[in-house]
């Protein structure tokens, strides 16, 4: 993925408590009005879990 998709995720996560499964931050994604596009890339991701924003900055630049 790349640092724009990164970038756009990251508006709509902002106020999510970490840790959190992929399926929570998609789901938080979706109440806050993120695309399907977003909540395809996030439910893409390559990890299950992530405990803080940085992870699923790192996950999304790889």
């Amino acid at each position: 993925m790349t640092q724009t998709k990164s970038a756009e995720v990251q508006k709509y996560i902002t106020s999510l408590a970490y840790p959190c499964s992929k399926e929570e931050l998609a789901q938080h994604a979706e109440r806050n009005g993120a695309q399907p596009s977003i909540i395809c890339a996030i439910l893409s991701l390559p990890y299950d879990y992530f405990t803080t924003p940085y992870d699923v900055h790192n996950a999304m630049t790889k």
